[in-house]
């Protein structure tokens, strides 16, 4: 992680001297991520609230709903739910007002994770199900398949048949996907 912190550095440097503050925003994005996988959440918090500022002052929506999301898991990752949720809530409204399908799976997901980590089963299992949904209304195969995996942990414990189902639907699609995929030329 100490490496992938100097590489973000160097990039949103390089970002910031040719004018790209959305690539320095993406790279502060991800550099605060890295500080909160290594236990710096101080730092982490502070790069964050620096990006949301910056973001929100350009306007850029899609970005404020990626940051507010990664934000989120951050500060679910110190253990403040509540405070994950509500940011994560949040991205959600941004990425629904923007159209964005992909996006609200993903902060769907999310939002599931939290819920399961809160022992709030039911919600979890709602929101893992409208993000199944969306995953198939969209055909994206291979998130579709991530999708079963969450539900089916989801529902385990309540119906390990539903649970086996989902999980050999998520297999056999993963198969389906590799045989589509043409093998590398040696």
């Amino acid at each position: 992680h100490g490496r992938a912190r100097a590489l973000y550095e160097e990039a949103i440097a390089a970002c910031r001297a040719i004018g790209d503050d959305r690539g320095a925003a993406f790279g502060a994005i991800n550099l605060a991520d890295v500080a909160s996988r290594q236990g710096d959440v101080d730092a982490a918090r502070a790069l964050h609230a620096e990006i949301l500022a910056t973001i929100r002052a350009r306007g850029d929506r899609w970005t404020e709903a990626f940051a507010l999301d990664t934000f989120a898991l951050t500060t679910g990752r110190a253990g403040q739910r509540e405070a994950a949720r509500s940011l994560h809530v949040e991205a959600l409204a941004i990425l629904e007002e923007l159209g964005d399908r992909r996006g609200v799976a993903r902060v769907l997901t999310h939002l599931a994770e939290l819920a399961l980590s809160s022992d709030d089963t039911p919600r979890a299992r709602d929101l893992f199900r409208r993000s199944l949904a969306i995953r198939q209304e969209l055909g994206d195969m291979p998130g579709l398949a991530g999708a079963m995996e969450n539900l089916a942990g989801a529902v385990a414990a309540d119906d390990a048949e539903a649970a086996a189902r989902l999980h050999g639907s998520a297999e056999s699609l993963r198969e389906s996907i590799r045989a589509a995929v043409p093998p590398q030329a040696a």
